[in-house]
């Protein structure tokens, strides 16, 4: 985390030291080329007419101890005494993500955008809670594979040096653990498998800012949301006989993303640049758990996760 704010002070002083006498927007995350939209800045010119600009990012999402946590707590004796099942682990990969505005007006512009994750995976253990003791699930080893990917809908109501940004994102994002290795002799069947799936609809609201000069170009994005809706489902199979089943919509938790992007021209209708984003998200759910062959029981879920993300983007104008 340190090293990308270091990293991003280092962008920010390096887009700074052209001259600013021309302010308007460039690319951002998921928003680029907004001077596209908005035509010329004041006194750099006549507007002109709004263009497609298609961006193409690429990244590399490094893994951070217990980046992502999801969590079963029982809010009685739980089913078959489980008190609480706790997934914490890493998760890391390569990002690939393409945008597309299209101008509505010279003030409004809908953008389009849509990222994958391609994972880094790895392996992973699961806790949990009998009764009064916490102990390492059957003390097993197992493979884990994430999903990540997600899409954006906003409007971005602005001028050329401001803009507010009203949207929607669908996110996807699960883990599966399976193939349990070193299990210590533990009854534990060879299909037994853990599924954790998480569907987030995120209001996106926010703003973005960014200063263009005749060569370079420095933008900054901050959204955020106090809620998070969707749904999510944990499901744990131990063998064909006994099954773990959860399942809740979102009632809470929070959202909140950081891009700042620093890009420069090489052709007349192309830029080439990096990127950092930071993104943060929890949310809660009231989860109604069953267990094979018992009544149900309530349990409090919750799920967290952070990343960092660096990368490069190319974008085009037409």
């Amino acid at each position: 985390m340190r090293r990308g704010l270091l990293l991003l002070v280092a962008v920010i002083a390096l887009a700074m030291t052209p001259a600013l006498s021309c302010a308007q927007f460039g690319g951002i995350s998921g928003l680029p080329t907004f001077g596209n939209f908005f035509g010329s800045g004041a006194g750099c010119g006549d507007t002109k007419t709004p263009g497609l600009a298609p961006t193409v990012y690429f990244g590399w999402m490094p893994d951070i101890d217990n980046g992502v946590g999801a969590s079963l707590d029982a809010q009685n004796i739980g089913v078959a005494a489980i008190q609480n099942v706790t997934l914490k682990y890493r998760t890391s990969g390569f990002w690939l993500g393409g945008a597309l505005p299209v101008p509505l007006t010279d003030k409004i512009s809908f953008i389009g955008t849509g990222w994958y994750l391609f994972p880094s995976n790895s392996t992973a253990t699961i806790n949990e809670g009998v009764g009064l003791t916490q102990q390492t699930l059957y003390g097993a080893s197992w493979n884990k594979t994430d999903v990540w990917w997600f899409l954006d809908g906003v409007l971005a109501f602005g001028d050329s040096n401001f803009s507010a940004l009203f949207g929607l994102r669908y996110d996807k994002f699960s883990t599966r653990y399976d193939s349990p290795t070193n299990t210590g002799g533990a009854l534990i069947g060879n299909g037994a498998n853990v599924d954790f799936i998480s569907h987030g609809l995120i209001p996106l609201i926010g703003a973005q800012a960014g200063f263009k000069n005749s060569a370079s170009a420095l933008n900054v994005r901050i959204i955020g949301i106090p809620t998070l809706a969707g749904d999510a489902r944990v499901n744990f199979t131990v063998n064909d006989a006994q099954r773990l089943e959860s399942t809740g919509n979102y009632n809470g938790g929070h959202f909140l993303e950081v891009f700042a992007e620093y890009s420069r021209q090489i052709f007349v209708n192309s830029n080439l640049g990096v990127f950092m984003r930071y993104n943060t998200a929890r949310g809660t759910s009231d989860m109604d758990t069953t267990f094979t062959g018992l009544p149900s029981s309530p349990y409090l879920f919750s799920f967290n996760r952070q990343s960092w993300t660096f990368g490069g983007l190319l974008s085009l104008s037409f």
